[in-house]
């Protein structure tokens, strides 16, 4: 996400809608249940805190939490580096003292969410935006953040009781 802030999610959410009634019936079939997987997570865009507008720390949480990057296919791998949840936040912490833990805790899912529709919508536009080196390369890479949101999802519920979808803002 190049946007300084979270303040455009809503708008990426309407330019993947946007781009579903431009895109091929093949491309839409390769995509429709990661689409309809995105769309029931839209809730999860009303959790922003509108006073943390910095997407550096989810960035930041998306890139290292992973053990394997963006491009892998290796859907079993997709898995969060042991501890590493607990170690980023506390790191990201001490840069942002003023931010609140659970918005910390928060920003990682927001931003894999957004990284997943700005790919599933450049893959629907003919990956126009993105360079892509195979046809589906950015639906897969859709997919694998797809993967690392649903396992920031299970840990903050099993770890913090944070259920991303019934949490206060």
């Amino acid at each position: 996400m190049s946007e300084t802030s979270f303040a455009n999610l809503m708008n990426a959410l309407d330019f993947m809608e946007a781009a579903i009634k431009k895109a091929s019936i093949m491309r839409l079939l390769r995509s429709t249940h990661l689409i309809s997987e995105l769309r029931q997570r839209k809730n999860l865009l009303q959790k922003v805190n509108p006073a943390f507008n910095d997407v550096r720390p989810g960035e930041h949480l998306r890139q290292q939490l992973c053990r394997v990057n963006e491009d892998s296919t290796a859907w079993e791998e997709i898995q969060l580096k042991p501890g590493s949840f607990e170690e980023e936040v506390n790191s990201l912490k001490s840069k942002y003292p003023d931010t609140d833990i659970k918005d910390l805790y928060l920003s990682g899912p927001l931003a894999t969410y957004a990284r997943s529709l700005q790919l599933v919508t450049d893959f629907l536009n003919n990956d126009r935006s993105i360079p892509a080196s195979y046809p589906e390369q950015n639906l897969n890479r859709a997919l694998n953040q797809f993967t690392l949101l649903e396992k920031m999802e299970e840990y903050l519920l099993e770890h913090h009781q944070l259920d991303l979808y019934s949490i206060e803002k």
